[in-house]
């Protein structure tokens, strides 16, 4: 991944060698600050951070769009001749609950001199993936349930996955999972909106709804290799399923 931006007589490019990274993964990348100024430039600094944003509200320039997530200085008091430019390594570390990208939020890399200037520092949008167990937990309702996966989001370190029911769950108008996985536990919440049969002469269907979380140790979650545990993940669906769903037909 490439990316420049002039804050003139500033130019700044920022070089990420992958274009793909994961939640609990590093972020490696190469800031490049060119003087393109006749004269020499001093007192100069430059860093980097981590923001996340809703993608409409950056787009537009709105104000305080973009939450600064955490930041790097990565030199001060810089001097620079005309034509000359200087080279800074960078590394973040994403923690297991960092903001992944969903179609309307993500998260994004910020460089330059000023972070807090929007004219000061270029910006690009990082697309970091949930860890891979969360999307094999999310995948296993639709592999082993025929539920089908209607769209994400992202909030509080939870990553929000919306299901659309199959035939044999027809009173199911929606589940939705919000799951994160820490260093300790993966906490998993779910909620289900359904319509029931009402009681007495009116009868007719009434909404309602439901909500449970499970929270499981890390070390069930993941197999002793660090691979998705599937059968688990599949005995937790069945239990949820059944403790969401139990008498959907029937009188509540």
């Amino acid at each position: 991944m490439k990316a420049m931006y002039f804050a003139r007589p500033l130019e700044y490019r920022v070089e990420i060698p992958r274009n793909e990274m994961r939640q609990a993964e590093s972020l490696e990348g190469r800031l490049i600050a060119g003087n393109r100024d006749a004269s020499a430039l001093s007192g100069l600094s430059f860093a980097v951070g981590l923001a996340q944003g809703d993608f409409k509200d950056v787009k537009a320039g709105k104000p305080g769009a973009l939450k600064l997530l955490e930041r790097q200085v990565l030199a001060e008091a810089v001097r620079l001749e005309p034509g000359q430019q200087a080279e800074y390594d960078f590394r973040f570390d994403l923690p297991p609950e960092f903001p992944v990208k969903t179609k309307d939020s993500g998260p994004f890399l910020l460089y330059g001199g000023n972070l807090e200037d929007p004219s000061a520092r270029g910006l690009i949008d990082l697309p970091v993936a949930p860890q891979v167990a969360l999307e094999s937990f999310i995948a296993a309702l639709e592999n082993n349930f025929s539920f089908e996966v209607r769209g994400y989001r992202f909030s509080k370190g939870f990553l929000e996955a919306r299901y659309k029911a199959p035939g044999n769950y027809p009173t199911v108008e929606e589940l939705v999972a919000a799951v994160r996985l820490n260093d300790q536990q993966a906490t998993l919440r779910f909620r289900v909106r359904l319509q029931t049969l009402g009681r007495g002469a009116a009868g007719g269907l009434k909404p309602r709804k439901h909500e449970i979380e499970r929270v499981v140790p890390r070390a069930e979650f993941l197999t002793p290799t660090g691979h998705p545990n599937r059968p688990l993940f599949r005995q937790l669906w069945q239990e949820v399923l059944g403790e969401l769903t139990p008498g959907a037909l029937s009188n509540p």
